[in-house]
């Protein structure tokens, strides 16, 4: 799983496969944006192996900041 801002790449994680159907619960903490480069948005991708190819299986779409680095 990777959360992607326009600051680029900020997070990347590995998530264990399961065949059970259960909740997982992650907690991140990103580091600052600047002044000069201030996050404006983030969105979540969940990567994996589909048929032996490493892909993008899915995505959030992204949460947009107001100034202060506040959600929307």
């Amino acid at each position: 799983m990777k959360l992607c801002s326009n600051l680029g790449e900020e997070l990347n994680l590995e998530v264990p496969s399961s065949s059970d159907e259960q909740m997982m619960q992650f907690e991140a903490q990103l580091r600052d944006s600047t002044p000069d480069i201030p996050r404006r948005w983030i969105r979540a991708e969940l990567w994996g192996t589909v048929r032996g190819v490493h892909v993008l299986i899915a995505f959030t779409n992204a949460i947009y900041f107001e100034e202060g680095g506040y959600p929307r």
